[in-house]
């Protein structure tokens, strides 16, 4: 029997445990193995991150993160020194509000900005991904399905939990409950 601290050590670092990936396949059943490489995938899952800064015209600090790294960046994101920032500036110097963004490899991802007055300010909820929807023309009399790559929705009067809720919704590939909330 394995020590849990030794196959979650390898999970993290498996070059360092090269005899630990066989013996934990002859170790456990099919059922477990699947099972252990769904964790696997979503400890290792990184997605690009990127913050949106209110004088800034382009993306910084793009970076790949796992999830809980982008939570401890979350969490210590400035968000109301970087809105205090946009209020104070020159509106010919705004470029955007302040945001937090993650995107997977396929461009889809989340995003959320702070918007508002220091002392009554709310999030929105951006949750880019592709989706088909219905449309009409020729004065509604014809209806036909529209594919949309790029289709965003746009959540506005959210909290700053619902924000990180929504990143970790993302995170886990939970799309049903992210369409549910922010669809």
């Amino acid at each position: 029997m394995y020590k849990q601290w030794l196959v979650l050590a390898y999970l993290e670092i498996p070059a360092e445990f090269p005899m630990a990936s066989t013996c934990l396949q002859l170790s456990v059943t099919n059922h477990a193995t699947a099972h252990t490489l769904n964790v696997v995938k979503h400890l290792k899952l990184k997605l690009k991150y990127s913050e949106s800064h209110p004088l800034k015209s382009y993306l910084v600090n793009e970076q790949f993160l796992k999830k809980d790294e982008f939570i401890d960046k979350f969490n210590d994101f400035q968000w109301l020194e970087l809105l205090k920032l946009q209020l104070s500036a020159n509106e010919n110097q705004i470029h955007c509000s302040p945001s937090l963004n993650i995107e997977d490899d396929n461009g889809n991802g989340v995003s959320v900005s702070i918007v508002g007055e220091l002392d009554e300010y709310e999030f929105y909820v951006c949750y880019k991904r592709p989706i088909t929807r219905k449309r009409k023309k020729w004065l509604g009399l014809v209806e036909y399905d529209f594919y949309d790559k790029d289709f965003c929705s746009i959540i506005p009067e959210q909290t700053e939990k619902d924000g990180l809720d929504a990143f970790i919704l993302f995170y886990d590939e939970n799309y049903e409950e992210l369409e549910e909330k922010w669809g």
